[in-house]
């Protein structure tokens, strides 16, 4: 525990500097594209997308996998900033498709985005090919992987298979960005239950042992006056928790 935390010091001091004045001018005009509609433009107050895509490092070309892209908030934006020579895969399951109705397909209606591909399937059913995508994006979306509600259409996942399925598809020096709700220390996976968040550490300790390492980190989401004991969907705290952001490689890359 004591190491972690060193690491997660050390690396709250690096800034996304990987990204040029032409890569800046691309995640500004994607954030400005006539296409996002007014939803997207006031969840931009709370999402921070300038933040997200320079920590991300996006570029033109890349391939791309949003995991429980949901509406499609952050596949658009990084289909206007991989532009028409890369690809934005949209992977949601039936639960997703289920709480985000009709958003996904009027974002992508009449081949509105044609570089981004909707991916419905089951977790499980998972299936990607080997050292194919630069960049996978979890935004807000992990803790999910633990939460369990049969009875009402939210089956058990096996989460350390999606986590190798996602790690053997990253091409080697490919990133993996994560982005949740914090729980507080110690909760493992019962506050996702309840309160719809992840211990960070216990989330760290499975991204680990599935072969990923911690590139950097950023407190650009961060809220001291979250005290992380109230549901992420509790009006009070609903966008403004405390949120993590991570960029992830392979170990070795």
């Amino acid at each position: 525990m004591r190491l972690f935390a060193a690491a997660l010091f050390a690396l709250s001091t690096m800034s996304a500097t990987g990204f040029s004045a032409a890569a800046e001018a691309d995640y500004r005009n994607a954030i400005a594209h006539s296409h996002r509609s007014e939803a997207d433009r006031r969840a931009d107050m709370h999402r921070h997308p300038l933040t997200v895509l320079q920590f991300a490092e996006v570029q033109p070309g890349e391939v791309v996998l949003d995991v429980f892209a949901g509406g499609g908030y952050y596949s658009e934006l990084l289909a206007h900033v991989v532009g028409e020579k890369g690809r934005v895969d949209a992977f949601n399951n039936q639960p997703y498709l289920n709480w985000v109705g009709d958003q996904i397909r009027s974002r992508l209606a009449d081949n509105a985005l044609p570089n981004v591909r909707r991916l419905d399937t089951e977790v499980d059913d998972l299936s990607l090919p080997a050292k194919h995508y630069d960049l996978i994006i979890a935004s807000m979306a992990f803790h999910d992987l633990y939460y369990a509600d049969p009875t009402n259409g939210w089956p058990e996942m096996n989460v350390k298979k999606f986590y190798q399925t996602l790690h053997r598809a990253l091409k080697p020096n490919g990133r993996l960005i994560v982005i949740d709700h914090s729980a507080r220390p110690g909760t493992g996976v019962s506050a996702t239950q309840s309160l719809h968040r992840i211990d960070e550490q216990f989330l760290m300790k499975d991204l680990q042992q599935a072969g990923f390492v911690l590139d950097a980190q950023s407190d650009a989401l961060r809220n001291s006056n979250d005290n992380r004991d109230m549901s992420s969907f509790e009006p009070r705290i609903r966008y403004q928790t405390d949120r993590f952001l991570w960029r992830m490689k392979k170990a070795g890359s």
